[in-house]
């Protein structure tokens, strides 16, 4: 029997081989690209889970920022708010004492002196040795010093 088309012997079987030849040569090379393709996925698959971890860190990051932004601006509202009723009450002292001025300035009080007389002259020290100098006092020394003053005028 012979195969219709054939033409002579070895024919139709070498063109089959040849087929399955270039057949298989095509295999391989989708095979390969396969083997590319996957390999390029698996770089992409990592690369997008670096760049979520990377966007997760960063949203942390700034979700962190964004809390320490909003203490400061309370805190630093807080202290403002603190300073202007600082200024407030320094405000209300000052035309107190203003008004206290222009109250003392406008009624004349004979009873009571304007300011108030100096504080006598402090006895002077009796010095334990000739060679030992008189020390300056300070301003504590010097207010304990007055008040004294007027007491021992009472007491003696």
């Amino acid at each position: 029997r012979r195969w219709p088309g054939g033409g002579g012997a070895g024919g139709p079987r070498r063109e089959q081989e040849k087929q399955v030849k270039e057949l298989r040569k095509d295999n391989r090379s989708l095979r390969d690209q396969l083997q590319s393709i996957q390999k390029r996925l698996f770089l992409v698959e990592q690369e997008k889970d670096q760049l979520r971890k990377e966007q997760h860190h960063t949203k942390e990051r700034l979700e962190r920022l964004e809390r320490e932004r909003t203490e400061q601006a309370r805190e630093a509202r807080a202290e403002q708010e603190g300073t202007r009723e600082q200024m407030a009450r320094m405000q209300e002292m000052l035309e107190g004492l203003v008004a206290a001025r222009h109250a003392a300035a406008e009624t004349p009080n004979t009873a009571e002196p304007a300011e108030p007389p100096p504080a006598p002259a402090p006895p002077p020290r009796e010095a334990a040795n000739s060679d030992e100098e008189e020390r300056p006092m300070d301003a504590a020394q010097c207010r304990r010093q007055r008040l004294q003053g007027p007491q021992q005028q009472q007491q003696q």
